[in-house]
């Protein structure tokens, strides 16, 4: 099955990782959905994603300082 790129980089090779948890973009740190750890059904929730449903796991902070 195919990983599609990341909808929030556009890294097209985000990582699966090994032990079948969520996909990971190594770009910008966004995670996919947590899954069952099925290989499988974890891919297809990362590529039904778009950068709109989640924001990508940040140590920044998104307030502006006036």
């Amino acid at each position: 099955m195919k990983v599609e790129p990341c909808p929030f980089c556009g890294n097209k090779k985000p990582t699966t990782l090994s032990f079948g948890t969520y996909v990971w973009c190594s770009e910008c740190d966004a995670r996919g959905p947590a899954g069952s750890g099925n290989y499988k059904d974890n891919i297809e929730k990362w590529n039904q994603r778009t950068s709109t449903s989640t924001e990508p796991h940040s140590n920044e902070s998104s307030t502006e300082t006036q």
